[in-house]
């Protein structure tokens, strides 16, 4: 089922360039932030604009914890997304980023992962048991 997760992408602020025929053609896309030239910023939408969201989540997740694998960063985006009231999984998948809880998570699975850790291996760097308890 995809997407797999959603991340904001409507109405996006970003640099705009000197010239750009979008803005040209649509002056209504110019955000009205600056009157310098080189300092124009316009209005995009879509999944041009979401995409960068979630790869810049992953550069962090991957900074916080560099031994995570695809795989686990995917299953750590997943798994803390939020879901969005309104929305059935067929429109939003898992929910929307949710970096916060996603880079707490990252911090808590194993700096020490590789293909040679044992399939059952937990994951987790910290124990599920408090202190003190059996």
């Amino acid at each position: 089922v995809k997407p797999d997760l959603v991340a904001p992408g409507n109405k996006i602020i970003d640099a705009e360039a000197a010239g750009n025929f979008l803005v040209t053609e649509n002056p209504q896309l110019d955000a009205g932030v600056s009157a310098a030239a080189d300092r124009k910023m316009m209005y995009l939408s879509g999944t041009s604009m979401a995409t960068p969201v979630v790869a810049g989540a992953v550069a962090l997740l991957k900074q916080a914890n560099p031994s995570l694998t695809p795989n686990l960063v995917k299953m750590i985006l997943m798994y803390t997304a939020q879901p969005l009231p309104g929305f059935n999984t067929f429109e939003q998948g898992a929910g929307q980023v949710n970096l916060e809880g996603a880079m707490r998570l990252a911090r808590m699975v194993r700096t020490d992962l590789s293909s040679a850790t044992p399939v059952g291996s937990p994951l987790s760097s910290r124990s599920t048991t408090p202190p003190g308890k059996v």
